[in-house]
């Protein structure tokens, strides 16, 4: 039986843009999308380390696929680096984010109301912006640099080739991560999810039927 995979989204997402990665995944290979802006928050405050707390309390016991999508690849790889004990989780980190360094800090803070516009516009909903502006201060601070060396799961790193901004990341992602391998998603641009659903369905089923 199949791993069961776990689905984080990216911020400016929801959950129906895993739909076309979900027409191509096997039917034998259980999926649970969990919302990325349910996790994380205490009051209006947004932390990575209770985003990922909250991501095992629902993942419970069993092993598992964990995948995100850029700022859920964050969640993800916090989960890993924190609650694999005696487990045997499979970790896939799309487009992920290791240490900005300088991008998009300057962005976010001269233009959180259009990116929360923006995030607004592309999810469909109404999104208390207090919420938002603290997911985008956590990016601020961001440095995986000391979880990603304490991953001992198997991590697939994937990148889509049209996305420039996350191309050098991932490879440094991947070189820090023990038991890791970095695919390239051919047609993918940020959002592979959308732009390369076939060939991300065939990493999750790989994953999900890795011994």
């Amino acid at each position: 039986m199949p791993r069961r995979v776990y689905l984080i989204q990216g911020l400016a997402q929801n959950m129906s843009h895993w739909d076309k990665v979900l027409t191509h995944l096997p039917q034998d290979v259980p999926v649970t999308a969990i919302d990325m802006l349910t996790l994380g928050f205490e009051g209006d405050q947004f932390s990575w380390s209770r985003a990922a707390q909250e991501l095992d309390s629902h993942i419970g016991e069993a092993d598992a696929v964990i995948c995100g999508l850029s700022s859920g690849a964050v969640i993800a790889a916090k989960h890993a680096a924190t609650y694999t004990s005696g487990r045997d989780h499979h970790y896939v980190l799309a487009a992920p984010q290791m240490n900005p360094r300088g991008w998009p800090s300057r962005m976010l803070l001269r233009r959180r109301r259009l990116i929360h516009r923006y995030i607004e516009f592309r999810t469909g909903r109404k999104l208390e912006p207090k919420k938002v502006a603290s997911i985008l201060e956590a990016y601020l601070t961001l440095d995986l640099r000391g979880d990603l060396t304490k991953i001992t799961s198997p991590v697939l790193v994937l990148v889509g080739r049209k996305d420039r901004v996350h191309y050098r990341p991932t490879v440094d992602i991947a070189q820090l991560v023990p038991h890791s391998e970095r695919v390239k998603l051919q047609r993918g641009t940020h959002e592979s999810n959308r732009s390369a659903p076939r060939q991300f369905a065939e990493q999750l089923s790989r994953s999900a039927r890795s011994t």
